[in-house]
């Protein structure tokens, strides 16, 4: 049974004192957990602790506590506005809608401290045009700072095309960025490809490979699928190893795809996501091992061992899928490589 609990207050020895002045990462603050019973939460009952705005951004809190609801100085009447703590360091506290930033003492945190979480990230998109990515121009273009592709009933797409970026391809590394989509009745589908190649035979700017998915039903948002390929490897919500196949001769498939482990209930990860305001998309690879992270929350979580057929480095593209009439757009986009 789902329950709903509003416990979990933070604060310090001082936290009656008054709000400190602009630039102070440590003033006093209370903020509450909305806990829905969520799998990995270490207790089903009211959890008391003691941090400043500092420790929090550190991870004092384990990230596997998925809600909080920051309530500066006290200020219980802000129990309505739902925040959302990130795993990335350098988003700070911020709204469920990652495009507002959070007012009041978290918005004291000073810009030093954002910084130090994008450490070793640069970015790979400039924000004013599309310098050092490639795709059709009657698909993909810059608008309000953001990579947005847009097909329309006049301009369909007769199959799935890609903005390349053209920097390398990488490796092992973390990709992290901002996104949203609109589409047409309902329907509108994207990826962000990594560790992909071209596949020239098929069409220009075409690739095959992994793919963090974007779907605006969210049946498939989040999840592992490889474009053209072996297909869906890893549904929403599950820990999955990929094996080779013991015995070809009683298998239709090269590969087997074991489910070790839950993350989460596929449909509570999306519930609260509006697809049409900004979100963020974080994606992590390093060696054989895949993780697809949407506003803190992880999506699946990947070990290729079908050595076969896995990738290990490759390009990184953005994907406008073809169908009804869509638009997806992309901004604030960060490379680090390991």
């Amino acid at each position: 049974m789902v329950y709903r609990t509003v416990a979990l207050v933070l604060t310090f020895a001082f936290a009656t004192a008054s709000r400190a002045p602009a630039g102070r990462s440590d003033v006093p603050f209370t903020a509450v957990r909305h806990h829905k019973g969520a799998t990995g939460c270490p207790q089903r009952h009211p959890l008391t602790c003691t941090a400043s705005i500092d420790s929090l951004a550190k991870g004092a809190i384990p990230h596997s506590e998925p809600y909080y609801y920051p309530l500066p100085n006290h200020r219980l009447s802000d129990l309505d506005k739902p925040y959302h703590l990130s795993n990335d360091p350098s988003s700070g506290w911020t709204e469920r809608d990652p495009n507002r930033r959070l007012s009041g003492a978290v918005a004291q945190v000073s810009p030093e401290r954002r910084k130090q979480g994008n450490a070793g990230f640069r970015p790979i998109f400039n924000g004013r045009d599309l310098t050092g990515w490639d795709g059709n121009p009657e698909y993909w273009t810059v608008e309000g700072g953001a990579i947005t592709g847009r097909t329309t009933a006049d301009k369909p797409l007769p199959y799935n095309t890609f903005l390349i970026w053209r920097g390398k391809q990488v490796a092992d590394f973390e990709l992290k960025l901002e996104f949203r989509l609109e589409g047409t009745n309902g329907w509108a589908n994207s990826g962000i490809q990594y560790r992909s190649h071209e596949l020239p035979d098929v069409g220009k700017w075409v690739l095959g490979g992994y793919q963090a998915d974007i779907d605006l039903s969210k049946r498939y948002l989040g999840i592992l699928y490889e474009e053209r390929g072996r297909g869906i490897l890893a549904l929403r919500g599950q820990r999955v190893i990929i094996r080779p196949a013991q015995n070809m001769l009683k298998r239709r498939r090269p590969f087997r795809i074991e489910v070790v482990g839950k993350l989460g209930d596929p449909n509570e990860l999306v519930a609260d996501i509006d697809l049409s305001k900004w979100n963020t998309y974080r994606i992590i690879a390093r060696g054989n091992h895949l993780v697809h992270i949407i506003n803190g929350r992880k999506m699946v979580e990947v070990t290729d061992e079908d050595s076969r057929h896995r990738a290990g480095k490759g390009l990184i593209g953005l994907q406008l899928h073809r169908g009804r009439p869509m638009k997806v757009q992309f901004r604030n986009i960060y490379l680090k490589e390991y």
